[in-house]
Formats: C-alpha cells, sequence, structure tokens
C-alpha cells in the first residue's frame, strides 16, 4: 500500500518483493533478545559458525531461485536464512529461558510464518 502511496504504478510490483523482505526482517528480530541472554551467559563462540551457515545458505538458495525466479527468489533466500538464523539463536537460548517465554516464541514464529504465507501467497506460484 505504500509503495503505491509513494510512487507510480511502474513500482507496483515492487511492493509484493517489499512484503517478502518485511516479514525476513519480522522474523529476524526475533533473535535480539535472546542474543543479549546468550551473551551474557558468555555463550558466544557458535555466532560465526551460525553466521556462515546462514549465508551459505542464502547463497545457494540464491543460486538456486534467482535463474527461476528472479527478484523474488533473492527476496526469498533471504527471508529463509534471516530465519534459519533466527530460528537457531532461539534454539540455543532456551537452556536460559523460562517455558512461558519459549511458547510465546514459538507462537511468534508460527503466525508469522502464517502471516508470511498468507500475505506473499501466489508470488511464487
Amino acid at each position: 500500500i505504500i509503495v503505491n502511496i509513494i510512487s507510480n504504478k511502474n513500482y507496483s510490483e515492487s511492493s509484493q518483493i517489499v512484503s517478502i523482505i518485511f516479514i525476513a526482517f519480522l522474523i529476524g528480530g526475533f533473535y535480539k533478545i535472546p542474543t543479549m541472554i546468550l551473551s551474557h551467559h558468555k555463550v558466544t563462540k557458535f555466532y560465526p559458525y551460525l553466521s556462515f551457515f546462514s549465508f551459505s545458505i542464502n547463497a545457494i538458495l540464491n543460486f538456486i531461485f534467482i535463474p527461476k525466479y528472479g527478484v523474488y527468489g533473492a527476496a526469498f533466500a533471504t527471508l529463509i536464512g534471516t530465519a534459519l538464523y533466527s530460528y537457531f539463536i532461539q534454539i540455543m537460548s532456551f537452556k536460559y529461558l523460562s517455558k512461558k517465554y519459549m511458547m510465546i516464541t514459538t507462537c511468534f514464529y508460527i503466525v508469522s510464518f502464517i502471516f508470511g504465507c498468507y500475505f506473499v501467497k501466489g508470488i511464487i506460484l
């Protein structure tokens, strides 16, 4: 909607791409609190490995998706790489968090996934 308000019809297709990137940043933001908790407990040695893993997944998916889906493929590769990074940070931090926080976080991931699927439905298919 915002893209349509501030620009002309030439940019209307980009609103779908912005939606995918928005969802990636939304899901990516879930790792902020667990990162602070892990840092407090001095559990940080896996960060470079996890970053490299996330980068590798993103690069491989870009290689696969871009030829077939173009810029949408790049957006989805970013979404998947960011979601995996955030998810694994959450998994690592569950040892130090309450069950209530774990349930709330899991619900956020599920709702974000459902919202994301609904919001970007039909883009790839």
